[in-house]
């Protein structure tokens, strides 16, 4: 696919503006790449001991506006998975180990990178071994709200 045909697909779907655009070689490479793979959606995982869980994480009610949220399998040590919290206190994990999960929440990875959406959650909830946040994951998609005290 050449850039030209890149740049008109781009045109179509994103606007004139694009047309505009200069972009080096590399960019094209880029663009035409996504294109053929279907773009950036989060797509569920195509392993079949793997499954996707959407949720919300929440302390005292109020929404965690960031961090991390790990789901490990209770039967397997090397079966885990991780995902971001957003900014409205949602996540959404595309490669959930499947069965039995253990679910950790962190929110110091947030205090860094943007500290004004840190919320302070209790310490235990950060490792497997405290928190006693526990998940069924079923084939399919799947949903896990957290509300932490």
């Amino acid at each position: 696919m050449t850039c030209k045909i890149v740049m008109d697909i781009l045109k179509e779907n994103c606007g004139a503006w694009i047309v505009r655009a200069q972009f080096p070689i590399g960019a094209c490479v880029l663009l035409a790449s996504l294109l053929v793979s279907g773009g950036c959606e989060h797509k569920p995982s195509a392993r079949p001991d793997r499954a996707a869980v959407y949720g919300s994480v929440k302390y005292k009610g109020q929404p965690v506006l960031g961090g991390v949220v790990s789901f490990y399998s209770a039967n397997d040590s090397t079966a885990m998975a991780r995902c971001i919290i957003k900014v409205n206190g949602t996540y959404m994990l595309a490669d959930a180990p499947m069965g039995a999960t253990m679910v950790a929440i962190d929110t110091n990875s947030i205090i860094t990178g943007a500290p004004e959406r840190y919320v302070e959650i209790p310490e235990k909830y950060s490792s497997i071994a405290t928190s006693g946040l526990t998940t069924t994951v079923q084939q399919g998609d799947n949903t896990a709200d957290f509300d932490l005290q």
